[in-house]
């Protein structure tokens, strides 16, 4: 992650911690208040006596499923070691029960359901799935403009309403489920904020394995699928930061010429 300026790190470093922290609430509280029956966690080894000391407060269910080793971006394979592990947060003991299973048969569209994701973003990521498209970030565009809330993008530093990648840019079910995850949020201007961040321009482009996501304030760097030419995606977006830089290309402020 690199920023354009330092006022703009000055400004906004402590509200994205703050707003990808909140995200990590909303995935174990949306399990609570049963707008899901599972939520899926990789925990530290060290964090996870407490982590399931908090849970169990809620009386919710933390199963762990497999030690992992670490790994920084995207990944498509589950690292060796055991500094990490796969977790399954659930209320019912059933509802953990029937997660596993589907994740020990690999069946990803049971997976995306007992998750809470629409039937058509669970569909579409099997079939990218078994094509080989393991990032399908590319394969959810189309004409329809973007919408905040089905906005994965920024994921990579933990900015994002959905949990999972969307079947497009706009898809309705992922709106209308990132709408009541926001209700449960309890600080209501962090959500104004994380709306607004994932509402500025973004590009995100992939080439040789690597992905580039520029937004006027920052440019973050990981791993994608490889390609051998680069695919490129430009959403508009409704939000400039004032501390947005200055430049003749998407997505930075215009340059205006006295």
């Amino acid at each position: 992650m690199s920023w354009v300026s330092r006022a703009a790190k000055d400004k906004w470093e402590k509200t994205i911690t703050a707003c990808a922290q909140m995200v990590q609430e909303l995935e174990i509280l949306s399990v609570k208040e049963g707008q899901r029956p599972c939520a899926w966690r990789t925990i530290n080894r060290q964090s996870l006596p407490d982590f399931t000391q908090q849970c169990a407060r809620m009386n919710l269910i933390v199963m762990p499923v497999r030690w992992v080793g670490s790994w920084d971006g995207f990944i498509h394979h589950t690292p060796e070691g055991d500094s990490n592990v796969y977790c399954i947060i659930a209320r019912e003991m059933d509802d953990a029960l029937a997660y596993l299973d589907a994740f020990n048969a690999g069946d990803n569209v049971r997976q995306g359901e007992m998750l809470g994701f629409p039937s058509c973003c669970c569909l579409f990521f099997e079939q990218n799935w078994k094509a080989g498209y393991f990032d399908p970030v590319w394969q959810m565009t189309g004409k329809d403009q973007s919408h905040p809330y089905a906005n994965p993008l920024l994921r990579y530093i933990g900015l994002r309403v959905g949990f999972h990648i969307p079947c497009s840019f706009n898809c309705a079910e992922t709106i209308k489920g990132a709408h009541a995850r926001l209700l449960i949020a309890k600080d209501r201007d962090l959500v104004k904020l994380l709306t607004g961040l994932l509402s500025m321009p973004i590009s995100w482009s992939a080439l040789h394995g690597q992905a580039v996501v520029r937004t006027p304030i920052f440019y973050l760097i990981t791993q994608t699928v490889p390609t051998h030419k680069e695919y490129r995606i430009d959403l508009k977006g409704s939000f400039m930061p004032n501390e947005a830089a200055a430049g003749v290309c998407f997505p930075f402020r215009g340059v205006t010429h006295e």
